[in-house]
């Protein structure tokens, strides 16, 4: 009857459907925004790094190849002017911690909620960065993705993070069926 889903996919269910199903869900409608998620792109803070220009000749972790963070990354970079042969990438990297400690790993791209728990133990043990995404690269990455919009990591979030931090992420909606009813007396007694 509910369903939780990102916003990009909700709009593709409803206008051409699914995998499973080819045909528009004309029926699905969102109740509302339950929460955000955004890009986080962590590094260790001894590296110096404090913008995505910098991760340049670094060793970046952009995901699992084919997944929502790896495609987030790389419109992010394209939008800072990088590609992959700019960066060494990495994809899917099991143990962030530990390359963050012995310097195997510059820089990994996270894209969930936000506190992200790895982020969040990580930064438990080494101090840890999110780099800010400049509003100056919204157009274009909005190109790209229209579904990205400029969020907010609120101060405080991760340890050590004294101020807000600009990225850009998506709303994840509540949906229903558009012939879902209900009242007040479906719920009596539950």
């Amino acid at each position: 009857d509910l369903a939780l889903e990102d916003a990009e996919t909700a709009y593709l269910a409803f206008t051409r459907g699914t995998a499973a199903n080819a045909s528009a869900h004309e029926r699905l409608r969102a109740v509302g925004v339950t929460f955000s998620i955004a890009v986080q792109v962590a590094v260790p803070d001894a590296s110096g790094i404090t913008s995505i220009e910098q991760l340049k000749g670094r060793r970046v972790d952009v995901g699992a190849r084919g997944g929502s963070v790896e495609r987030a990354a790389h419109i992010i970079l394209e939008s800072y002017g990088l590609t992959y042969r700019d960066i060494e990438p990495t994809f899917g990297t099991s143990d962030t911690l530990a390359r963050f400690k012995d310097r195997t790993l510059d820089a990994r791209f996270f894209y969930s909620a936000f506190k992200h728990p790895t982020i969040d133990g990580i930064s438990r043990e080494v101090d840890v960065r999110v780099l800010p995404i400049d509003r100056r690269v919204l157009g274009a990455i909005q190109e790209q993705h229209h579904f990205l919009k400029s969020t907010l990591i609120p101060a405080g979030t991760y340890p050590k993070q004294p101020s807000a931090v600009q990225t850009v992420g998506m709303d994840v909606l509540l949906l229903c069926r558009k012939d879902l009813r209900g009242s007040l007396h479906d719920f009596e007694g539950a």
